[in-house]
């Protein structure tokens, strides 16, 4: 049995600047996303994976049937 032991790259970013500030870093850490797959305002990527219910909690579509995995409130 091995244990691997990770760290969360915490923080809040805005999706326009993606490339410019966190993609270099994220590329370097195994990220085999393009940039344009996580944020293209000109076409579909994974920003438009991510839902909003009522009135703020968020969750993100995860598959073609329509899974949706929210956070616990």
């Amino acid at each position: 049995m091995g244990v691997l032991s990770v760290r969360a790259d915490e923080g809040m970013w805005m999706l326009h600047l993606l490339k410019k500030q966190q993609y270099p870093a994220m590329r370097q850490l195994g990220l085999k996303l393009e940039d344009y797959d996580i944020y293209n305002p000109d076409g579909s990527s994974l920003k438009d994976a991510v839902v909003q219910f009522g009135s703020g909690c968020t969750g993100e579509v995860i598959s073609s049937q329509g899974l949706v995995l929210t956070n616990h409130h």
